[in-house]
């Protein structure tokens, strides 16, 4: 009459039933329940809702007790209790005693020694238990379910989990991309950090709503940290530099065009000589100056605009050239 829980068979209450079921059930049904559909509820229920699977034997076993003679929500509520009073903290914290089994407290669980928190864990329970109003009613079965728990855990194999220590780190903080950005560019120009950042940035940014973004933005690191020393291949996940028989990095297609020579000589450079030529071109007669050169450019200017202009239009070839190289290095990492 004192039992809370109402007509129970094997740790499984009429309401526990009821809810399994999804329909109302008697004590008839209490009774006449089986080992199987118990055995199926207490997975479902308790063992797998509690993700015991994930722990070391030893927390397993007496999260998976608790939880079904006192409730998940409970089980983990002392589990969090029990790591708080080994004087554990988590990044410095101490695990909120919620009841939640969220990342925090999973971590905690698997990276403390099970020994030690599962002995804390039974000491938890234990005061718990005592201080219930039911305990000179149930006591003394409670603590004889107690002993026999103690008894089963010391027997377990050793389980998985570091010895804890005073401070232990499992942190849910993600990396944020700019301390990433910031230790790759140090030491770099300020014009050269500027540029990246924002190069990178608007890279990134585009991404924003790709479903693989966080691959992408490993990919475009791993970029950017082999770009600071020369040419480079992406293959898989894993970066690395390339370079000629002379040491240098090897030519584009674009550049390779004008041959070996003229192509490392102009490579890089041909934007910004056809630019320049084309202005001093145009500009050079008009300043009223004279001379050799001013009259061979303003004899010949047809002749050098079409060519600058081709040493333009091959630069911005070169830059797409590029622009598909990169393009092809994020895809093939990705």
């Amino acid at each position: 009459p004192d039992d809370k829980g109402g007509a129970t068979n094997m740790g499984i209450t009429i309401g526990t039933l009821a809810e399994w079921r999804q329909e109302e059930a008697t004590v008839a049904d209490v009774m006449d329940l089986t080992r199987a559909e118990a055995d199926t509820i207490f997975r479902a229920r308790y063992y797998s809702l509690c993700r015991c699977g994930e722990m070391p034997e030893r927390m397993a076993a007496v999260i998976y007790n608790c939880a079904v003679l006192s409730g998940p929500a409970r089980s983990i509520t002392l589990a969090q209790k029990a790591f708080n009073s080994l004087g554990l903290s988590v990044d410095g914290s101490k695990l909120e005693e919620d009841g939640v089994l969220g990342r925090i407290t999973m971590g905690a669980i698997q990276q403390t020694d099970a020994g030690v928190l599962a002995s804390a864990f039974m000491d938890q329970q234990e005061a718990y238990l005592r201080a219930l109003d039911t305990f000179h009613v149930f006591g003394p079965g409670w603590m004889n379910r107690m002993a026999a728990l103690r008894e089963f855990v010391n027997k377990l194999t050793q389980g998985a989990g570091l010895r804890p220590t005073i401070q232990m780190t499992v942190s849910d903080q993600k990396y944020d991309i700019d301390s990433v950005l910031a230790a790759i560019l140090n030491g770099r120009e300020e014009g050269v950090k500027t540029s990246l950042t924002t190069l990178v940035g608007g890279l990134l940014d585009a991404d924003a709503n790709d479903g693989s973004s966080t691959t992408r933005k490993k990919a475009l690191l791993k970029l950017l940290l082999a770009s600071q020393t020369s040419d480079h291949v992406i293959s898989g996940n894993v970066a690395t530099v390339t370079k000629g028989p002379d040491g240098k990095p090897p030519l584009t297609p674009i550049n390779a065009a004008l041959g070996q020579t003229v192509g490392k000589a102009l490579n890089g450079k041909k934007s910004v000589t056809g630019v320049a030529g084309l202005l001093l071109t145009v500009l050079l007669p008009k300043l009223g100056l004279s001379g050799d050169i001013v009259e061979m450019v303003s004899s010949n200017s047809a002749t050098l605009v079409t060519l600058f202009s081709l040493v333009t239009g091959w630069g911005m070839f070169g830059k797409l050239d590029k622009a598909i190289r990169l393009v092809g290095m994020m895809s093939g990492a990705k």
